[in-house]
């Protein structure tokens, strides 16, 4: 009762302020988590969801409208995509299913800014990622590990359907697939000073999703990869990302975010790798001499260029040192 009371509370602020703060979005999006995520059926499901029906038809209006704030962090977005959350897909939530999916469609042609629409993000590992996360909100309201990497879809010939089979790919990688489930997660929990690093080639978006994997240096996407591993290694602040759910890392197209103090630099870095001599297709990406190549090239591109600015930011002295 006392969580409908402020819920209905925050619902008229939004209706009269146009907007609510991040806590409030929590306690929202704690009712769509209970009935969309949550597993198994739990007591007062039914006036919670009648609640966000309310609700989401309010925050479509506005999106609609061309409004945008932290209200929309709300929202489960692109939910009729989402891997093994069987509870999206119950009759009972159709009505939130639509909603939500018009919600989302919303904030793509509204132009809603590709890091505010962020579904995957990396991490070095699980712990980095939920460490991170609870410093600034609720980690369970957050995210999940990302799943769908892990299975394949075969044929049940006895029901005629396709199932998922577990088939894991993910371990491979040293790195972590976390699944965010709301927009604005990077605005709020990251920076909202984050941009996309404007670089269009195909091997950057695909080293952008494989990189953290071992083998072989074929192409320029595996110098990208050693690039990103090696920025990682050195606490410089980068994310890769994805605004949509792929089935398998080796097809999809990530991106990258950076801090907008540091873009020109580190877009500095990946559009000078030309440079880097022929010799080392072929050989692993973990070759001493490449990794003492890029790791030179960093440093003198990008790190010397601001060691005065950065012994002033406490979050590069890892970097400097």
């Amino acid at each position: 009762m006392a969580e409908r009371k402020k819920a209905e509370k925050i619902y008229d602020k939004l209706l009269n302020e146009g907007d609510i703060t991040w806590q409030e979005s929590d306690v929202i999006y704690q009712i769509a988590y209970d009935c969309l995520c949550r597993k198994g059926t739990h007591k007062g499901e039914d006036e919670k969801r009648n609640f966000l029906e309310k609700w989401y038809r309010t925050v479509l209006f506005k999106i609609s409208s061309g409004e945008q704030g932290r209200f929309l962090h709300t929202v489960l977005i692109n939910p009729r995509e989402r891997f093994m959350m069987d509870k999206v897909y119950t009759k009972e939530n159709s009505e939130l299913r639509i909603l939500l999916s018009s919600i989302s469609r919303q904030m793509r042609e509204q132009n809603l800014e590709e890091k505010d629409r962020v579904v995957i993000l990396t991490f070095k590992t699980k712990e980095d990622a939920f460490g991170f996360f609870k410093e600034k909100m609720d980690p369970n309201l957050t995210g999940r590990t990302y799943q769908r990497f892990d299975y394949d879809y075969k044929d049940d010939f006895n029901t005629g359907k396709s199932i998922p089979v577990k088939n894991s790919v993910t371990h491979l990688f040293d790195k972590y697939f976390f699944e965010v489930y709301r927009p604005l997660t990077v605005t709020r929990a990251i920076s909202k000073n984050m941009v996309k690093l404007n670089i269009k080639d195909e091997y950057f978006r695909n080293a952008c999703a494989t990189y953290g994997l071992s083998g072989v240096v074929y192409n320029m996407q595996e110098i990208y990869e050693r690039v990103i591993e090696i920025m990682l290694d050195m606490n410089i602040p980068i994310y890769t990302f994805s605004t949509e759910f792929y089935p398998k890392p080796f097809d999809a197209k990530f991106d990258m975010l950076v801090d907008r103090r540091y873009e020109k630099d580190i877009n500095r870095v990946f559009r000078n790798l030309y440079v880097i001599d022929g010799k080392f297709f072929g050989r692993e990406k973990k070759d001493k001499e490449l990794t003492h190549v890029i790791s030179c090239m960093i440093k003198d591109l990008m790190i010397e260029k601001n060691r005065e600015e950065a012994e002033k930011d406490d979050s590069w002295v890892d970097v400097i040192r």
